[in-house]
């Protein structure tokens, strides 16, 4: 039976520049920093308010799960800002962003009213975006398994899958009225390009 989550990856492009991105500006402490070889580390960084989490910051390099090619193609797509990594709540979102643009941080979208709350867009260092949002308390929709209410509108999710000699790069449509629906799945390396379309 799964408890919880402890351990996961963002991939960035320079490990110490994401370090000091990720304890000076955002104010997350570091858990894990020890030697792997080859000039590789194991770094870990806590965010506030979640000390039984863990984020690794793994360099995308050749040779540390990747082939060159791999690495460059996703190295491309990071610092295109391609993904997405998670929500940080906060208890003022509009105070939290103007602490985090006064310390530099690159925003995306300033703080907005959503139908779940209120949130804003920024990039960390590499490219990757996260979302500070105030949430509002989730409510239990005539849908099973909804938290929130419908979403009016469709949304495009994207998906990657990377193994050592290709990348997948794959992205679905869904609504509240209907599952997702794939719309294009590309296989950028592998053997031969391939791109496969949904209906």
């Amino acid at each position: 039976m799964i408890t919880s989550v402890t351990h996961f990856n963002i991939n960035v492009l320079d490990q110490a520049r994401a370090c000091d991105f990720y304890t000076n500006k955002l104010g997350f402490t570091i858990v894990t920093d020890v030697p792997m070889g080859n000039g590789h580390r194991w770094l870990t960084v806590t965010p506030p308010g979640n000390p039984g989490l863990e984020i690794n910051l793994t360099p995308v390099v050749a040779g540390f799960g990747h082939t060159k090619a791999s690495a460059e193609a996703l190295r491309e797509l990071i610092s295109s800002g391609t993904f997405g990594v998670g929500v940080l709540t906060c208890n003022n979102v509009y105070a939290t962003y103007e602490e985090l643009k006064a310390k530099g941080v690159e925003f995306t979208k300033p703080p907005k009213e959503e139908f779940y709350g209120t949130e804003a867009l920024f990039k960390d260092d590499s490219g990757n975006w996260w979302s500070p949002a105030q949430l509002k308390k989730p409510e239990t929709a005539k849908t099973p398994g909804l938290l929130y209410k419908p979403y009016p509108r469709s949304s495009t999710i994207w998906g990657i899958t990377i193994s050592a000699d290709r990348l997948i790069v794959a992205s679905a449509r869904t609504t509240h009225s209907s599952p997702a629906k794939i719309l294009k799945v590309k296989l950028i390396l592998g053997p031969t390009p391939l791109d496969v379309f949904g209906t």
